[in-house]
């Protein structure tokens, strides 16, 4: 019995002009912009769609919302508090 993988559509396309590349009535040069427009560049830790993420203590603000939390920020000072608050305030 043949398994198939299971795969993103973004996949499926990328494997269809990967395959495309050489095929006779094919702009060659079409098929590898239209690959390479679909490659998403890798990206650098701290970094989420290019955008720097701003952290505290070494924490990003989204680890911090979320598993971390408060449980995380009682041991924090006033003054690191107060900047978290800040923050949080300037994004709405």
């Amino acid at each position: 019995m043949e398994v198939k993988l299971l795969m993103t559509d973004e996949e499926c396309l990328l494997i269809c002009f990967d395959n495309c590349r050489n095929l006779d009535g094919m702009d060659g040069k079409q098929v590898e912009r239209l690959i390479k427009g679909r490659i998403s560049p890798k990206l650098k830790p701290g970094e989420k769609n290019n955008m720097k993420v701003k952290s505290f203590n070494g924490i990003s603000v989204p680890l911090l919302g979320g598993a971390l939390g408060e449980g995380y920020r009682k041991d924090w000072t006033e003054d690191q508090l107060k900047e978290y608050e800040e923050y949080l305030q300037e994004e709405k």
